[in-house]
């Protein structure tokens, strides 16, 4: 089963008002990145592993020439996927893995654990005095896309920030 989620982009919003306004969507600048090797990392599910995996993607992404902006976003994104993936998986000693690839114009994020997956559909907003519950909002409002798919025992999350806007 798939789940999903969207959001649109502030500079896909942008382009829009401008085009709606009569502007030329050229001056939005195009931003060059470089395709490189996939980032892929295995590692026990303990809360060492949520640092680690958080410098080693904001690494990753410096070398392919991403905007600082965008690696702080991905790097908050990664560390609530990754932390969920620790509290969900049934022990220390079950394995989560992160993937990290550019796709076309996107930045596709992959988390996988062995934990009992949870329900994307649910909307509710964390009251003002829940500790917990908002790390799945942060992720839908960081990226343009969020799909949650359950196999074999596992829960894979994939995260999806386009790099650049669509040209109209």
């Amino acid at each position: 089963m798939v789940r999903r989620t969207c959001r649109a982009t502030a500079l896909s919003r942008l382009a829009l008002l401008r085009a709606s306004a009569g502007m030329s969507v050229d001056v939005l600048r195009p931003m060059t990145w470089h395709s490189g090797p996939a980032l892929h990392l295995h590692f026990r599910a303990t809360v060492d592993c949520v640092p680690m995996s958080r410098h080693r993607l904001v690494g990753w992404l410096g070398a392919m020439n991403i905007d600082r902006n965008i690696i702080g976003e991905l790097a908050l994104v990664v560390t609530e996927l990754v932390t969920n993936a620790v509290e969900a998986s049934p022990s220390a000693a079950a394995e989560v893995s992160l993937r990290a690839r550019i796709h076309n114009r996107d930045v596709v994020l992959e988390v996988t654990d062995q934990g009992g997956g949870f329900n994307l559909d649910h909307d509710a907003a964390p009251r003002p005095e829940q500790i917990r519950g908002r790390g799945l909002p942060i992720v839908q409002a960081s990226v343009d896309l969020v799909e949650v798919e359950r196999f074999d025992g596992q829960t894979r999350v994939l995260a999806t920030r386009r790099l650049a806007p669509a040209r109209l």
